[in-house]
């Protein structure tokens, strides 16, 4: 797994720990044995992966939206 990745793993990560990282994509997470087998549908699987890598950002964004309507 260390081999997909710029710096080791220094913990066990979940397979969502490591779509966040900058360098991992859907793509080279499903070849590694633990999440196997992948989304067959290529825009299911984009959207995964653009969930998780902005998950904390969109939420900001929806954050600020709704402070400003209030």
């Amino acid at each position: 797994m260390n081999a997909h990745l710029t710096a080791p793993l220094s913990r066990e990560a979940s397979g969502e720990d490591l779509l966040r990282r900058p360098e991992m994509t859907y793509e080279k997470l499903t070849t590694l044995t633990p999440f196997a087998p992948a989304l067959t549908d290529e825009q299911a699987a984009e959207q995964v992966e653009i969930q998780v890598k902005y998950e904390g950002y969109i939420a900001r964004q929806q954050d600020e939206i709704e402070k400003q309507l209030a």
